[in-house]
């Protein structure tokens, strides 16, 4: 196949090739290319940076098959062309890991709803029932074997009795105000994506350097709730609200990186990620509605004084 493109004994430029550009190893270029129509000069000009032999030239410009360069080639979805620098392994993981959380965040939610229309009938079993199985159930799904049907029944049941939990509260934030829950909870998963998001497309173990402080803060905090049990008036409760919702997207970061690292090492129990963050998302969602509460009931506290010494 040499006869389509002649050589010259001595290589010659064009004003058109800069000196130094990738067709510099390839002397009898500027001759073959004079040859070539524009659909064989568009292929040439797709070819890699590497140097290459005349063969490979014309197999490109001249293909066996005419019709290989016009079929249509495979098109990828956005999610792939996103995490196109995620293993496939770990995408397939990670995909498993919020689906879980998802079918976990829809059972809470019904456990919630059903928590709240319970109490406005009068029936307050199934808010102290659920708040006396919670701990129970997590135990369960620790002890049961990954990977078995009965390991994710106890994951969904955790989820709906977590949601039952938090009836007692979220009737209490829709007696404040109807709109709060609705509107932490988008807030919630807003910040949850967004947090998400940057963890898996940051570099490797970048946030991993947030565990001594996030676990050191965890800590405090539980002394804090501990001390304001006994001494209420010693610790404001919103420095501390603001500060468990900063550490808990922080926690959001750090366990999305871990999951990916432990994916990597061949760890992809799905679901025990998936309980890492529900209890993350959980939180944030907590946070947020009794943070948008304290802000409302203050609210209306300051008006109703307001009305008050109009009156007077």
């Amino acid at each position: 196949m040499l006869h389509l493109f002649p050589l010259r004994s001595t290589p010659s430029r064009r004003p058109h090739t800069p000196q130094g550009s990738r067709w510099d190893s390839f002397p009898a270029f500027p001759t073959a290319f004079d040859s070539l129509d524009s659909s064989q000069r568009l292929r040439l000009a797709r070819l890699p940076k590497e140097p290459c032999d005349s063969m490979s030239y014309a197999s490109y410009a001249y293909p066996s098959d005419p019709t290989s360069h016009f079929r249509p080639q495979p098109r990828q979805n956005a999610m792939d062309s996103l995490m196109s620098h995620v293993d496939p392994v770990v995408q397939k993981h990670l995909r498993r890991v919020y689906s879980s959380l998802t079918v976990a965040l829809s059972l809470a939610t019904v456990g919630a709803f059903s928590t709240m229309y319970m109490l406005e009938r009068g029936a307050t079993w199934l808010a102290t029932l659920s708040s006396i199985l919670v701990l129970p159930s997590l135990l369960l799904f620790h002890f049961l074997g990954p990977n078995s049907p009965k390991r994710t029944a106890a994951f969904h049941f955790f989820a709906f009795i977590d949601g039952c939990a938090a009836g007692p509260l979220l009737s209490v934030v829709t007696d404040i105000d109807p709109r709060i829950p609705a509107m932490a909870f988008l807030g919630g998963a807003m910040v949850f994506a967004c947090c998400s998001i940057s963890a898996i497309f940051a570099r490797r173990k970048s946030y991993l350097f947030l565990s001594s402080f996030l676990f050191t803060g965890l800590f405090g905090l539980c002394l804090v709730s501990l001390l304001r049990v006994f001494w209420p008036r010693l610790v404001p409760v919103m420095p501390t609200l603001y500060i468990g919702l900063m550490m808990f997207c922080g926690f959001v970061l750090y366990d999305t990186q871990i999951i990916i690292e432990k994916a990597h090492a061949g760890e992809r129990d799905h679901l025990k990620h998936a309980l890492e963050l529900f209890i993350d998302f959980v939180a944030i969602v907590r946070h947020i509605m009794v943070i948008m509460a304290n802000n409302r009931q203050r609210r209306d506290n300051d008006d109703n004084r307001r009305r008050k010494s109009r009156r007077n």
